[in-house]
């Protein structure tokens, strides 16, 4: 699977992508299912998060293990190329002691057998060959370790405001290729006739601001007509040339968007599929298999939460 998409995310600086508080991590029972996990670790306990991202999910151990008081090693690792430290404001003081490990895939994870306490991973272990990573968790977990993995659900608000932001970009890029007409009308400046350009382009433009008014988050729509507000206004300082780089720029960064989306969409589990992957787990060895569903604000479905005990391991 590709990762540029999930590199260019990564690198704008965001701990979390949903749900936020004001501070940009996870909140209520998002953040409680793993501040109850991480309390029940032992002094000296070592942590490996996989697809950790930005390491929103190590820096909620890390701050439970200071208000335990009780000292981790924390370990972060990501299929991308993340740099929690460069990427995130104020990185290396938030998340100091952590120690991260870009380029680090789940199905081949570079430490040795029986390091880590616990293994843990939001809306990461969806993502990778199955069979592959719940054998090497299996391998780096230590006798009597544990994981937990909080996992898509298909019918969650996740995954709900997944489904219209992609709406919203299928408006943006293939109804009204709006950006397709945009360039169109920044290239026909030079000529002596721009109003069919102009006409076009403000058709498709009304076309997008009329687009789902009713859905909870409309960030393709509010982010797509400012960023061709602030093209517009470019055309007074920058060449045709320059305007279409920065144009080419903003489209490419919707469509590294809409990879996202169809990624998560694409692993999101009903109770088939968690039915699915918790018999996966059995047959690697894992013990005390179950799951279930976590909610936010009581009444959100967010996802679902895998528990698991780490196999017997061989004399």
């Amino acid at each position: 699977m590709s990762v540029s998409h999930w590199e260019a995310f990564y690198r704008e600086g965001a701990l979390a992508a949903c749900p936020t508080g004001p501070e940009g991590t996870y909140t209520l029972e998002a953040r409680d299912v793993w501040v109850e996990f991480f309390a029940l670790l032992e002094d000296g306990a070592r942590l490996l998060d996989i697809g950790t991202g930005n390491g929103a999910i190590a820096l909620i151990a890390r701050e439970t293990s200071a208000h335990t008081g009780r000292r981790l090693e924390i370990h972060g690792a990501d299929l991308a190329r993340i740099d929690p430290l460069r990427d995130v404001p104020d990185g290396p003081r938030l998340l100091a002691g952590i120690t991260f490990h870009p380029g680090v895939a789940a199905e081949k994870l570079p430490f040795a057998a029986g390091y880590f306490s616990a293994v843990t991973g939001q809306f990461a272990l969806e993502y990778t060959d199955l069979r592959d990573s719940l054998s090497e968790v299996g391998r780096v977990l230590k006798e009597g370790g544990e994981a937990q993995f909080v996992i898509h659900h298909a019918r969650s608000i996740v995954t709900e405001r997944a489904r219209g932001l992609l709406h919203q970009a299928d408006v943006v890029l293939t109804q009204t290729h709006l950006y397709r007409k945009l360039r169109r009308f920044i290239e026909s400046q030079r000529a002596a006739n721009a109003s069919r350009p102009w006409q076009e382009l403000s058709s498709a433009l009304a076309v997008v601001r009329e687009t789902g008014p009713g859905d909870a988050d409309r960030r393709v729509i509010e982010v797509t007509v400012d960023a061709v507000g602030k093209l517009l206004e470019l055309r007074g300082r920058l060449t045709a040339a320059a305007i279409t780089r920065e144009i080419d720029s903003v489209e490419n960064s919707l469509r590294s968007h809409v990879r996202r989306l169809r990624d998560l969409m694409r692993v999101a589990r009903d109770e088939v599929g968690m039915e699915d992957l918790a018999e996966q787990a059995r047959v690697q060895g894992f013990t005390g298999v179950n799951y279930s569903p976590v909610f936010h604000n009581q009444v959100s479905l967010l996802g679902w939460r895998l528990r698991l005990l780490a196999p017997a391991k061989l004399p």
